[in-house]
């Protein structure tokens, strides 16, 4: 899945996202990339949690080695 970001005047940023599997389950891995320009930047995730109700969802994920927000 890609999806852009910014208008005719700004920079645009590229989002792209790859899964282990078609669905999101518990435990499936991730990996989001962030594109600006020639630079990209990956952030794999884990699947911790799904959203299943009739109003809403989704899913919640847990970082992994190598994401940008990973803490020590």
């Amino acid at each position: 899945m890609s999806s852009r970001l910014g208008g005719a005047s700004e920079q645009v940023l590229t989002l792209e996202t790859m899964a282990a599997a078609r669905r999101a389950d518990l435990q499936v891995v991730v990996l989001m990339g962030e594109r600006l320009g020639p630079v990209w930047v990956h952030a794999p995730c884990r699947v911790v949690r799904i959203v299943d109700a009739p109003s809403r969802r989704g899913f919640a994920d847990g970082t992994l080695a190598g994401h940008p927000e990973r803490g020590p």
